[in-house]
């Protein structure tokens, strides 16, 4: 479930007009793709890359990717990735990006270009790139929250009889929020992946599986990292019971 957080303290109005996953309603005239890809680590579409950085990772965001795998098959030059191939998992990928310097930009420019990559089963798609030599690129940072339903301790406790309880990630902030499962006890399920647009909030489910557990009381913890530059790693302690019948 995704909900819309009400709150005046972000700047959806902005960012909504940016951040439109797979739409080709926002097809550039002329290209031969079918979507459009949106670099999430910025307001902007453009994945920027800088001569004087090192490489950096930009995610994607194509929710009918699912898990797809992907080639990259146009590239401007001056472009230089990790890999041509890779792989959507729960229709984010990952692109490892950076820039090959070319003497003959000048330092008061950035150069705009396409990257099309062709997604497995889905169609092609661009995503723009942009060769920057050093001028400022406005940049909007997600928030992460997370809150287990009214537990105040970060905790969910299954007992001794419940199977499915859940948990809420929100995105307080003006830029697209990415969580992923970093550890996890063996007799947990759950989503491993999701993102959030800015001002909006999910609720995820998480299976307790008590099958082959020894009888007893059994605690784990799930982490996860998010792209929020301040909460980078999260923890959320769950527990069980096992009783022999």
């Amino acid at each position: 479930m995704r909900t819309k957080i009400n709150t005046s303290t972000l700047w959806l109005g902005v960012v909504a007009v940016f951040f439109h996953s797979c739409s080709d309603d926002f097809l550039t005239k002329g290209r031969d793709a079918q979507y459009i890809f949106i670099n999430t680590q910025t307001i902007y579409s453009n994945i920027y890359v800088f001569p004087n950085e090192d490489a950096i990772v930009y995610p994607i965001v194509c929710e009918d990717a699912r898990n797809a795998t992907f080639t990259i098959i146009n590239k401007p030059d001056w472009l230089k990735v990790e890999s041509m191939n890779g792989q959507f998992m729960n229709g984010i990928a990952e692109l490892t990006c950076s820039a090959i310097r070319n003497e003959l930009f000048t330092e008061s420019r950035i150069y705009l270009a396409d990257m099309t990559i062709e997604v497995d089963g889905v169609g092609k798609g661009v995503v723009d790139v942009g060769y920057n030599n050093g001028v400022p690129v406005l940049s909007f940072n997600p928030v992460f929250f997370c809150e287990g339903m009214g537990y105040d301790d970060y905790s969910i406790d299954f007992g001794k009889t419940e199977t499915s309880l859940h948990f809420f990630t929100a995105n307080q902030g003006s830029g697209v929020l990415i969580w992923k499962v970093k550890e996890c006890p063996e007799w947990i399920n759950m989503k491993t992946q999701e993102f959030l647009e800015p001002g909006y909030q999910k609720m995820t489910e998480i299976i307790c599986t008590r099958s082959g557990l020894p009888e007893g009381n059994h605690e784990g913890t799930i982490i996860f990292s998010t792209n929020d530059k301040d909460i980078s790693t999260y923890m959320i302690t769950v527990r069980c019971q096992v009783e022999n019948e």
